[in-house]
Parts: C-alpha cells; structure tokens; sequence
C-alpha cells in the first residue's frame, strides 16, 4: 500500500483505517489488556507494524479573501436594516441584527491580523453594535481597529462612533474626539468634496453632543455573582460549606453528606473548575476563557475556531491551554466520531501536564485523577476508540511542543477520556427571547462542559437533594429541600423521575455510569410527574402513617390531622403568591424566602411524590437560574 494511504490528518479516516487491521484475534489480545498503558502500547505496536502514520496537524487558517467575502455580506445586511423601523422591536429587525453580528464576527475570524478588512468588520461591526446601545463593546471593537495615521475617512468613522459612545458616560470626552478628528481632517489631502461631507458630519455630531439631551447610561454587563457557602468554607474539602462531610464505602465510593442540618436554598458547593471547555457551537459568540457570551468577539490570533471577551482572556489561555490545543480544534469539530467531549480531556491533561510523571501534592488534582473510569465494565469496541482518540489527541499536543516522557501523554489521554465521560458536567445559560418582556425564557441551554473535583463527590439520585447552576464557568450547587444530619447530597446526573420513567433510567445510567440506581423513586416505582395525582396526602406526624380526616387511620389521632391543616394553611397563602409572581418573573428575596420554608413545611408532612412539592422546588430552580448564566438577545434603542 503507498504510504499516502497509511498517512492520516484526521481522526475519522485513521480509525476507520485502524478499525480495519482489528481482527479477531487483535480483538481478544485487546481484551485481555488490564491497564491503559497495555492499551495504548498494543495499539501504538500495531500502528507501528502497518506503518500507520499521523500528520501534523495544522490550525484553521486566516483567509482574507473569505474574510472579505463575509464583511461584504454583513454590510448587505446592515443597509437592509435601513427598511426597518429600528425605534421599535419586532422580528424582522432582530433576525437582520443577528446575522450582521453573526457574519461581522465571521470577517473578524478570517482576516489575518493587522489586515484592512479586519479593520473594516472592526469599524462595521462597531457602528452596528454603537446603534444598538452597546457601547462598551463598540469602544472595544474601535480599539481592535488598526488606522494608518493618513487614512483620513477612517480615522473620522471611528472618531464618530467612539464619540457617540463616549456621550453616554462622558460628554467632554466625546467632544475632544470629534475635535481631534476635524484638526486632522484639516490637516489631510483629502480632496474637497469629501472633506466637505465628512466635515459635514462631524460638525453635526459637536451640535448632537452639545445641545441635545445626555444619553441614557447603560448598566454595565457583568458575570453573575456567586453566592455565599453556608456556614463559610470547609477546611478540607475545597469550594465545599463546612457543613458537609467526605464518607467513602466499597458500594459508594466517595460521597457527601450532611453534618448538620441544612435548610433548603442553603448553598454548599462553589466549585471550580479543574478544566472546562465550550461546545463547537457556542466558540463563535462565548469567550473560550470565561465562558461569558460577548458581542464583539476578539479572535484567536491563529486560528478561526475560538474568541475572547478580552485580550487578558485571550492572553491567559493562550498561555495555559489554547496554544497547544489550537491546531486540533477543526479536527474535532469536523469529526463525527470524535466528540467534544476530546476537548475537554485535553484540557484536563494540559492543566496537568506538569504532574503527568509525578502525581503533586494537591487534593484538587488528587481527586480528579482518581475519578473512575470504570475500563473492566466497558465493551472492547468502546475501549479501542478511546484509545485510537487518546494517541491522536496525543500525537497532536505532541506536535503542537507538548513533551512527555514514554507513552505517558497517551495514557493519562485514555483514562481521562474515560474518567470524563462520568464525571464531566454541563456548563449551561438560559437565554431570554428579545420579544419576550414578562415571563420566564427557556429552559437551561447547554454551552460547554467542565471537570469539578468537589461536584463529581456528589451520587446521583432520581430525586435529587441539589440543584447544580451554573455563573460563568464555575458551578453552584443549592439545596432544593432541606437535608437532614447524616443524609446524603444527592445530584441528579441527568435523568430524573420527573420525566423518565424506571426502566430507562435504570438502562440509561447502567450504559454511561455503570451502576444500578437504588434511590427511593427507583425502589418504589414512583410515577413521572405528568403522571401524580393532583390531590395532597398527609402525613400524621404522630405514627408517621398516611393520614386521614378527622382522625388518623392508623394511631387515630385528631390533634395530629388538626396540626398538618393549621401548619399547611399558614404557609400555602404565601405558596400561592410566590407561585404567581414566579409565574410573571417578579421576583425578589421574599419569594425564595416563601418557597424554600414551604419546601421544608411540606417536606415532612406529606406523602411523597407530591405533585405540590415539586412544582415549589421548580420555581424556587427556576428563580435560580434567572441569577445564573443568563444570554439575553438584544433589545434596540429608541434614536
């Protein structure tokens, strides 16, 4: 065979390649592999033997004739917008808006640094977002702008846009740049009748900026803000409250629990993440770095993949991950076999890179390099495709100046690309609809992933004791009821029996995690949401027995049925209002307030599943995900 044949770029051609050469008995030599290592030296003897070999790889690269070719679309788009009353929201306008910024950002991506259409989808991109209100991120795309000092009619539309945003925080500097702009327009040899017009336009501006109102201020856009742990820090257990424990038994392995009380709405867990990584759909309009969405996108300097919100983004991951990692994004992009769940391994083997030969006195690093990977209860298929993705993955930080004694890159590659498939979770946004001005926006939208050492302690449970929210790219976790002295924090790793009923749980979390649910939904078969009665059952408080009316049915109490109805009456009128203005998103402290004690007044006094219940710890979820990751879509100015 020549040799073009057996030589591979991407990962899809070379395991199909390999996939090949696996017969049965290479089949059973695999499985009879007991470590990662064995792994990934079978596999690399066999490469060896066929003569099987990875390119480098290479980053997507800057085009400035594509790059052109989008700037021009985006400016088609934006003089469509001329037809549109832009005073007013409505559909036409927002989609019209959304694809200018989308290919502006698009142009940005493609022009090589330093080039004129750059600087164009700069200026473009600036004026578009200045009209919109967006004012910080219209001064920073005028910065991003490289003008040569004799490009006149440059230098005046930036001049324009930067003065019409400085008018919003600061007059008297908005109208020394319109000054400045018009001394150098003096100055230059532009011919007449431009200069006349441009002249024209800036004068104009200097009478906006000194006789006409002061533009509103606009909020400043910042990351949500954290909450604080209850009852402070642990001392051992990094990001995690003091009032949690770490317990460890061969059934469970490693979990948390409470060591006291802990009322619902507590938080217990700020963690971050030890890595994290955005999906290939989110790379265009969120910061790499931080995860935050951004407007005007700064570019990889390299590739065409990622952005940032900010050069310090941009300067720190480029020196922590991105620069290694830059050359194989498109490929994992463009792979249908691998998943981009190999850029978050890669991330992780990168953040420990320094430790590959020897593990560092860290608990956090400790912690995530011990999650289970469970390699005896994967199929032999499942284990030659992570390991054909680990050597690629490897082969491609190798070449990109990663170094790494023997074959121990491709190793901590395959056990994390096993470990990660367990133990990552999802970094996630609501988005509110632009349209949309009363009422809640969709549900939690998935926009990355993360590896949290503190989080991955916590078991699963099909009626989970926590909820997980994401601010930025760390992870909060809240309790959703209260969690008695000694109970367990459960999370809940995706299926819930809310909506999926017992069996597919069962064989959905058996197939990803390996293990048989015993939680109490599980055992006792409780029915999905849409399927509970709508009615309330009591329970008494003096046998704990299913309750009755006048009386209990079991102990025959009537002081203990009395009780329940005084205790439910006093707090379901707040219920109720809480739940309405949850409804219209009018809420504040109170409104967590009323439904975290009806949780706990409910939580004992009821027989579970409670259909009334639920819906509370739903809204109070709801409430705290608004305070999370939040994407509102943009909403125009009136001029």
């Amino acid at each position: 065979m020549a040799a073009a044949e057996n030589s591979f770029e991407h990962f899809d051609p070379f395991y199909r390649r390999l996939s090949s050469l696996l017969g049965a008995d290479k089949v059973a030599r695999f499985a009879e592999c007991s470590s990662d290592e064995q792994r990934v030296l079978l596999l690399q003897r066999l490469l060896a033997e066929a003569k099987i070999r990875l390119q480098p790889l290479k980053a997507g690269q800057k085009d400035q004739q594509l790059a052109q070719k989008y700037l021009d679309a985006a400016q088609s788009v934006v003089a469509l917008l001329d037809e549109f009353d832009t005073s007013t929201e409505n559909e036409g306008v927002l989609q019209h808006v959304s694809k200018a910024l989308r290919l502006f950002g698009e142009a940005v991506n493609h022009a090589p640094t330093g080039s004129r259409v750059g600087s164009d989808a700069h200026l473009g991109r600036a004026g578009l977002l200045s009209k919109l209100g967006q004012c910080a991120d219209a001064l920073n795309d005028c910065q991003r702008g490289t003008v040569a000092p004799d490009d006149i009619d440059f230098l005046c539309q930036f001049a324009l846009i930067r003065s019409a945003c400085l008018a919003k925080e600061d007059r008297k500097a908005a109208q020394v740049e319109i000054r400045e702009a018009l001394a150098a327009l003096s100055k230059s040899q532009l011919a007449k009748p431009e200069k006349a017009q441009m002249t024209m336009k800036l004068v104009s501006q200097m009478k906006r900026l000194s006789d006409g109102p002061r533009p509103p201020r606009l909020p400043p856009h910042e990351p949500p803000e954290c909450p604080k742990l209850f009852q402070g820090p642990h001392a051992t257990i990094p990001n995690a409250s003091s009032a949690l424990d770490l317990r460890e038994s061969p059934e469970k392995g490693r979990y948390l629990v409470a060591n006291t009380t802990i009322p619902a709405g507590a938080v217990v867990i700020v963690d971050e993440p030890y890595a994290w990584m955005l999906s290939p759909s989110a790379w265009h309009d969120h910061c790499t770095h931080c995860c935050r969405p951004v407007l005007a996108p700064l570019p990889c300097p390299t590739c065409t993949q990622v952005c940032f919100c900010s050069r310090e983004c941009m300067s720190e991951a480029l020196a922590s991950y991105h620069g290694f990692e830059c050359s194989l994004l498109h490929h994992v992009a463009g792979s249908g076999e691998l998943s981009s769940m190999a850029l978050l391994v890669m991330r992780v083997v990168l953040r420990a890179r320094e430790h590959l030969a020897r593990p560092p006195d860290d608990a956090t690093f400790a912690r995530v390099h011990q999650q289970v990977g469970n390699s005896d209860a994967r199929p032999v298929g499942d284990l030659v495709k992570r390991t054909a993705a680990a050597l690629f993955l490897a082969q491609g930080l190798r070449d990109a100046g990663l170094t790494a004694q023997g074959c121990l890159l491709e190793v901590a590659m395959l056990r994390h690309l096993q470990s990660c498939s367990c133990n990552a979770y999802e970094i996630s946004e609501t988005v509110q609809p632009a349209l949309q001005t009363s009422g809640w926006s969709r549900q939690a939208e998935a926009i990355g992933g993360a590896v949290y050492a503190t989080i991955s302690l916590a078991n699963h449970g099909c009626w989970a004791n926590v909820a997980r929210l994401s601010h930025g790219r760390r992870c909060v976790v809240r309790c959703v009821r209260r969690v008695e002295r000694g109970e367990e924090l459960l999370d809940n790793y995706g299926y819930s029996f809310l909506s999926v009923g017992p069996e597919e749980r069962q064989s959905a979390l058996a197939k990803q995690y390996f293990f048989q649910c015993g939680c109490q939904p599980c055992q006792q078969r409780w029915p999905c949401f849409h399927q509970l009665r709508p009615d309330t059952r009591f329970r008494c408080q003096k046998c704990g027995k299913q309750s009755g009316k006048p009386s209990c049915k079991n102990c025959h109490s009537k002081a203990a049925c009395k009780d329940i109805e005084r205790r439910i009456r006093l707090f379901s009128d707040r219920f109720q209002v809480a739940l309405a203005r949850v409804k219209v998103c009018d809420v504040d402290e109170s409104v967590e307030q009323w439904l975290a004690e009806y949780i706990e007044e409910m939580q004992d006094r009821v027989e579970h599943p409670n259909k009334e219940l639920l819906v509370a710890q739903q809204a109070l979820i709801k409430i705290w995900a608004w305070q999370a990751n939040r994407n509102s879509v943009l909403v125009l100015n009136e001029p």
